[in-house]
């Protein structure tokens, strides 16, 4: 509400007896008023505090579930490696045992070679059906071992159909390590007990891995087995010599297991260290454990608190301020009633006559802000005139470059009028809207700038249409691709470039082979679709900077307009040859579909200085290369083509 204009004397008396009839009226809603948005924001910063509360507590527990599915992935990949691991040494094994007999320094060989691939492993065991270990890796290996009394053993030894088998924690007899095994059973061809092998991981190991995950002061991680015995915890709590002899009790832990569920979340005090934790446990893949991981309120609440004591602060500074406004208010209130009044009377008249002449009309303040904006705009866009208001024409438009801005910058500070000043910008629903826009400044009684008004007319329906004219003239509608207009366009600026800096490029012409064949085997309508797959794959291949364009048929034309050496091109012509030789599937056709291309080089300087000769020296190299079929040739006075490894003929031919 900006503009002014002179009032009649009669008028602005009766405003005056108006206003003060009204003051004594206005101080008590003030009050009032004043009372009741203290009481709003009291009752709205309690609901917020409690939101966030809410929210602190979601954002734990979607941490918490986190935490456990990457370290869940972790662990499962590694088990997954040694059990792969596993299956290789019994197959290596039966592979020596049919072969006529066991070679142990291959056997050996074969074990660390499997152990230096998988990171998590710690050591590797094959152990005979005597219970010896005959061959192993890792830092404290003993062979010849006896381990008939280990429970893996005794168990695959009795069972035949065993899969992999997960024991522990035990501990190392050699390295006095608490170890984690996963074995598996060998057996003779006759399916009679032959061995066992096994991989271990150090549960140190695992530690490491939970120390590096910051879950709070208060917050832990544990591997449990299938009896929710602790296998690995962090932090560590010191209970014995065997980790697993700590055990939850927790009923909801105990529940998660026996339904056979693979991830959960819930809240409870741990049976170990009484805390209360946001818990978040998965089940490690199809193996018997499961990984727990929980976060404090105590720690995860901290920042909450922090808030609730701004909160408080912010409250009283927040009463202090509105009374004192409120004061403030009180007395100007003469002098705003009779400037609102005017303002009432102009906007109305301003009103009626925008809507008679525009889409809509609009308000700036001194600053070039939107004040307001008509509620035709939300009719035409759908757009909430709320999302102009506090807003500068350049905080909202997308269009302009800085320098654009500057000069429309330069044109307001100068209270200049606006004439079909045109921009685009995203509205409500993620649509670019493009507009125009004219306007005047305004003054108030005593002269002084107060900002802008205007009108405004939508402009998208005609600047689509003339990107669409645009698109239409310059690109293939097939493929998208630059056609032979936009190409010599581009062509002629890599030739100003180049001859400004002194610079080489090269152009590269591409005829496909075998193209019409496929045409007229499977209809336009699949060699349309192969014509696109070729465009979507030597596209793929080139630089932002380069460019890829169809010059009609079955030719095609690439533009390297920077390169460093000759070799440069021939790269890029190796990989288009491969990239386009490879098979396609084409819709509706169950073979593959294999073509060829020829492709020639021409380069700047050396073979043309001209766009037009340049691209018939391209040319004529293409057709050199033609004979060999997929190879590339240079247009150097010669035929000197570098073959690339073609597909197979009677493929092609197919």
């Amino acid at each position: 509400m900006m503009w002014r204009q002179a009032m009649p004397a009669g008028e602005g008396e009766m405003l005056l007896q108006r206003k003060k009839i009204q003051t004594e009226n206005f101080r008590w809603r003030l009050i009032i008023a004043t009372a009741l948005l203290n009481l709003l924001a009291y009752g709205l910063v309690a609901w917020t505090l409690h939101q966030s509360r809410q929210h602190y507590h979601e954002r734990a527990e979607m941490a918490s579930q986190n935490i456990a599915k990457l370290l869940e992935q972790n662990i499962a990949d590694t088990i997954e490696k040694i059990e792969m691991n596993l299956h290789a040494v019994v197959d290596e094994v039966a592979r020596q045992r049919a072969a006529g007999r066991v070679d142990n320094a291959a056997l050996t060989a074969f074990l660390k070679r499997l152990h230096s691939r998988s990171s998590g492993m710690s050591s590797m065991r094959l152990v005979n059906a005597a219970g010896i270990i005959t061959h192993g890796t890792g830092k404290t290996l003993v062979t010849e071992a006896d381990v008939t009394d280990r429970t893996y053993f005794q168990f695959l030894r009795n069972h035949a159909d065993a899969g992999t088998y997960v024991s522990g924690p035990v501990q190392g007899r050699t390295s006095g390590e608490w170890i984690l095994i996963f074995s598996r059973r060998i057996a003779n061809s006759d399916g009679s007990f032959d061995g066992v092998v096994n991989g271990t991981i150090e549960l140190s190991q695992l530690k490491w891995l939970f120390s590096a995950v910051n879950v709070g002061e208060r917050g832990s991680i544990s591997l449990r087995n299938e009896a929710l015995g602790v296998i690995a915890r962090y932090p560590e709590i010191a209970v014995g010599a065997n980790p697993s002899s700590l055990r939850s009790q927790l009923p909801e832990l105990v529940q998660f297991a026996r339904e056979g569920r693979h991830s959960g979340t819930f809240i409870a005090t741990s049976s170990i260290d009484g805390v209360e934790r946001v818990i978040s446990v998965r089940k490690i893949g199809s193996f018997p454990l499961y990984l727990v991981v929980g976060l404090a309120p105590k720690d995860y609440f901290v920042r909450w608190w922090h808030s609730v004591a701004y909160s408080v602060v912010a409250l009283v500074l927040f009463s202090v301020v509105t009374i004192y406004m409120s004061w403030m208010l009180y007395r100007g209130w003469r002098e705003r009633m009779l400037l609102i009044a005017r303002l009432e009377r102009n906007e109305r008249t301003f009103r009626s006559l925008a809507e008679m002449s525009s889409d809509w009309f609009w308000e700036q303040d001194e600053k070039f802000r939107f004040i307001d904006v008509s509620d035709d705009i939300a009719r035409k866009f759908g757009t909430s005139p709320e999302s102009f208001r506090g807003k500068t024409r350049w905080d909202i438009g997308i269009d302009k470059s800085e320098e654009d801005w500057i000069a429309h910058r330069v044109q307001l500070d100068a209270h200049q009028s606006l004439h079909d000043f045109e921009y685009c910008f995203i509205d409500d629903q993620g649509k670019q809207r493009c507009i125009s826009v004219s306007g005047e400044p305004v003054f108030d009684d005593e002269g002084k700038f107060v900002g802008y008004h205007g009108v405004g007319k939508d402009l998208t329906e005609k600047k689509q249409y003339e990107e669409r004219i645009r698109q239409m003239a310059q690109y293939d509608s097939l493929t998208g691709l630059p056609n032979r207009a936009l190409f010599y366009d581009r062509l002629k600026q890599a030739i100003s470039t180049a001859r400004r800096e002194s610079s080489e490029f090269a152009l590269l012409y591409l005829d496909l082979d075998k193209f019409k064949p496929v045409n007229d085997r499977h209809g336009h309508g699949a060699g349309d679709q192969l014509l696109q797959m070729v465009a979507l794959r030597i596209r793929g291949l080139l630089r932002e900077s380069d460019t890829v364009a169809r010059l009609g048929g079955d030719e095609f034309a690439v533009l390297l307009p920077v390169i460093g050496k000759h070799a440069d091109a021939e790269d890029v012509a190796q990989k288009i040859i491969e990239a386009v030789t490879a098979p396609y599937a084409l819709d509706g056709i169950d073979e593959e579909i294999r073509i060829g291309v020829s492709v020639g080089i021409a380069l700047y300087p050396q073979d043309s200085a001209q766009s037009d000769s340049l691209v018939k020296a391209a040319d004529a190299a293409m057709y050199k290369s033609k004979p060999a079929g997929n190879c590339y040739c240079f247009y150097d006075g010669q035929t000197n083509c570098a073959v690339s490894p073609a597909p197979d003929e009677q493929a092609i031919n197919n």
